[in-house]
């Protein structure tokens, strides 16, 4: 089945991928930002990635500072936790979706499993298994029961019975034609 849905797991994990990446950036940005003391840190300079986490924009409400020009430490950790809240969301839905895909796999597979394991349906692998024992027990019973010249002779006693049948076939074709003839004539 995940054969057949290759191009959704594809997409899935490159999502997933693009997301978690970004997640792990945000991290370190966050964790760089906290070692920095309130003194020597330095605002994120204008078109940095840090910086445009406060220009407005969906997904970025919680992001404004109140003055672009001097940007905070204490707001850049918050507008930094806020995006990772966001990745972090994203990240476990899509890891709640897969399970609910592994889910249903799971429950297909059971009742696929269930099928083959049913002794009641025919083609399962106990309903081949029973077949494929009378099979050899018959094959068994044939070898004893036939050699070769048993073989031979039981083959030349069913062509001459074909052949007796046909004759008889062939002989009630040609009365029922002949009878057909005579309707035709009568008929005339």
């Amino acid at each position: 089945m995940e054969a057949t849905n290759l191009r959704f797991f594809g997409a899935f994990l490159a999502e997933y991928c693009f997301y978690r990446t970004r997640y792990q950036w945000l991290l370190q940005k966050y964790f760089d930002t906290y070692k920095q003391s309130t003194a020597t840190f330095s605002a994120p300079v204008r078109g940095s990635p840090i910086y445009n986490l406060f220009q407005s924009g969906p997904g970025s409400s919680e992001n404004q500072a109140a003055d672009l020009s001097s940007i905070k430490q204490s707001e850049v950790l918050k507008a930094l936790a806020y995006q990772m809240a966001i990745m972090n969301t994203r990240m476990t839905d899509m890891r709640n979706l897969l399970s609910a895909v592994n889910d249903e796999y799971s429950r297909i597979f059971g009742m696929v499993q269930q099928n083959i394991n049913d002794e009641s349906l025919t083609g399962s692998n106990a309903d081949l298994t029973k077949t494929i024992k009378a099979l050899q027990d018959s094959s068994k019973e044939a070898k004893e029961y036939m050699n070769e010249a048993q073989f031979r002779e039981r083959a030349v006693e069913y062509t001459q019975e074909k052949n007796r049948h046909a004759t008889i076939l062939l002989g009630l074709y040609a009365i029922l034609n002949i009878g057909a003839l005579a309707m035709i004539y009568k008929l005339k």
